[in-house]
């Protein structure tokens, strides 16, 4: 995966978590719907994200496995 791919994702991965950020604790709205247990989700499921983002634009995370089995029965 390119480089950019990371970048791109990091420009709206974290505009939205500070957008969510600002809607749940600055908002009356926001801290009812969808609270603090669901912004602590989104975070979790947001930063997950980007972490796989970035570890596959330096090339730390395979694309796929290759597995060789033996014609050996």
């Amino acid at each position: 995966m390119p480089k950019w791919v990371a970048w791109f994702g990091g420009a709206i991965t974290v505009p939205t978590w500070l957008w969510i950020t600002y809607r749940t604790f600055f908002t009356d709205v926001g801290r009812t719907d969808p609270g603090v247990g669901g912004w602590a989700v989104l975070t979790v499921v947001i930063a997950v994200v980007l972490a796989v983002l970035i570890l596959m634009a330096a090339r730390k995370l395979p694309a796929h496995l290759i597995i060789e089995e033996n014609g050996d029965p």
